[in-house]
């Protein structure tokens, strides 16, 4: 089985959903063999030619999830993909 899942955020506090997701795999008997971590931003170095070096940053995040990390809220800056077998 594969399962994607993302982190929420709760009273300005990170919900750890992929930990609790495995865990909860684990008790109805599954094992859970890989735990890969899918970026949802991208951060990279351009140079221009009148300002030198810029950063940029490409982000797949929601309307919602960036709206509440404009108002303050912590970053989720990635998702978890759980592969796990019976």
């Amino acid at each position: 089985m594969i399962v994607v899942v993302k982190s929420y955020i709760r009273n300005k506090k990170i919900v750890d959903l992929p930990a609790q997701t495995a865990e909860l795999l684990e008790a109805m008997g599954f094992h859970v063999k890989h735990w890969h971590n899918a970026m949802l931003t991208k951060t990279w170095e351009e140079d221009t030619l009148f300002e030198g070096t810029v950063k940029k940053e490409k982000s797949r995040k929601s309307f919602f999830r960036r709206l509440c990390e404009a108002k303050g809220a912590p970053r989720i800056d990635s998702e978890i993909v759980l592969c796990a077998e019976k």
